[in-house]
């Protein structure tokens, strides 16, 4: 993921970021309950225009990213969000205070299989019980790029950014140029379920992905259930793993 941080350390804000994490939040809330008294962490954040958005639909908003470049531009967006901030160093389980909802949002294409096993378990660690960690814009290993380019040129055309889409612009010129020197990381379903599992997370893949690039996937991942040692009364009791 060096390369890729690197990159994401020299990104130029862009207006389409923002309306993709607009249109992203609408999708989310389609099938995720958004409520006053959420604590919702967006890991992988980038410029941090999902959280007002997200603000007024939640209680509060944590936003977290890998590269330094765009902690500090998140830091900057949510300046007027009251109900958001911006962590310094990266999510820890041991630390942190849990949270209801994890999105992790056109964010593993970048990791590594170990890199994302390894953050599978934090995230279950970070998560409340009854809790939901939710991966979107995850790229399966039959999609080839071409469709990606093509979904975003249809969003550009339905919200105005057609000529951006088209032509791409400096930024986006450079993205398909590093994508091609560091290809990102495709996902089977059968892959995801296995390192889902691992990390003690039930899975359920949704109809169609969360945000522009059709051809990709989302999930929503919760904790297992786990048995806890019955009581003197004999009655079983339930709860999250990990709780």
């Amino acid at each position: 993921m060096g390369d890729w941080l690197q990159y994401f350390d020299s990104l130029h804000e862009q207006r389409m970021f923002e309306v993709e994490a607009a249109d992203f939040v609408e999708r989310l809330a389609w099938v995720v309950p958004l409520t006053p008294g959420m604590r919702v962490l967006d890991f992988g954040c980038g410029f941090g225009f999902s959280a007002a958005p997200l603000g007024r639909k939640v209680g509060e908003v944590v936003l977290w990213d890998g590269s330094p470049n765009m902690r500090r531009r998140a830091a900057t967006t949510i300046a007027g969000v009251a109900n958001a901030r911006a962590l310094t160093v990266e999510p820890d389980p041991s630390g942190e205070q849990r949270v209801d909802l994890i999105l992790v949002n056109s964010v593993i294409q970048y990791m590594t299989a170990e890199q994302l096993q390894r953050w599978l378990a934090a995230w279950r660690g970070l998560v409340a019980p009854g809790g939901r960690l939710v991966l979107a814009d995850v790229i399966p290993t039959s999609v080839r790029s071409y469709r990606d380019l093509f979904g975003q040129i249809m969003f550009g055309l339905r919200r105005g950014f057609l000529v951006t889409a088209l032509t791409g612009g400096a930024e986006v010129r450079r993205y398909w140029a590093m994508r091609r020197a560091r290809p990102l990381t495709t996902f089977s379903r059968q892959h995801l379920e296995h390192l889902a599992a691992a990390a003690d997370f039930e899975v359920a893949f949704l109809p169609s992905n969360l945000t522009c690039r059709t051809a990709r996937l989302s999930l929503v991942l919760t904790p297992r259930l786990t048995e806890t040692p019955r009581p003197a009364d004999g009655r079983r009791q339930e709860t999250a793993g990990g709780a």
